[in-house]
């Protein structure tokens, strides 16, 4: 899998989780991944209102009130740091994730509910090669792709790790270009 490490002082952390992630159950894989994706989202809020360090500690603490993952996602789509599409996207995650944290009966991503939902991620393919593209004589930019992405992608299970890691990469590590300078209206993913 790939996946950023994010901020140094903490990158020890998220590689421990991603080591985390190899080994562990559906529903482990998915909250997991998520608090990844979280924590990278967290971040590039940071990054961008770098000049208030004290305010925006206190709101993103997790009991603040943008400190849970929902809040976040709605902030990144205000910001302009992610499009519409982007943001239907991480709300599916989302709602994968509290199935998957809240109802016992819901533990792996064949749970007929969660494999649909896993089925209507679409934006993030935006963002990754296909087998064909790869192997193409001028593959076209795009962000991510590994060989054998094309059958991740037609699993539920794939298809949320492939979409988690895309955004985790978007929002994630010190990589400034992914983001759009603070005066760009509209956003680029």
């Amino acid at each position: 899998m790939v996946w950023i490490g994010g901020r140094p002082e903490r990158s020890g952390v998220i590689f421990d989780a991603i080591r985390q992630l190899e080994r562990s159950s559906d529903r482990a894989i998915a909250i997991i991944a998520s608090a990844i994706l979280e924590e990278h989202m967290t971040n590039v809020i940071k990054r961008r209102w770098q000049q208030h360090p004290t305010t925006i500690a206190r709101i993103l603490h997790p009991e603040g009130p943008l400190g849970s993952f929902g809040p976040k996602i709605d902030l990144v789509l205000l910001m302009g740091l992610i499009s519409s599409e982007g943001h239907a996207d991480l709300k599916l995650i989302k709602r994968i994730i509290n199935r998957f944290a809240h109802y016992l009966e819901v533990d792996n991503f064949e749970t007929p509910e969660i494999r649909s939902r896993c089925f209507e991620l679409k934006h993030f393919e935006k963002f990754v090669l296909t087998n064909a593209e790869m192997s193409g004589p001028t593959p076209p930019k795009k962000l991510f792709g590994i060989a054998g992405m094309d059958e991740k992608l037609k699993t539920p299970g794939g298809r949320f790790i492939v979409a988690v890691q895309v955004y985790s990469v978007l929002f994630g590590g010190d990589f400034p270009a992914y983001l759009p300078p603070p005066n760009v209206p509209s956003p680029i993913y």
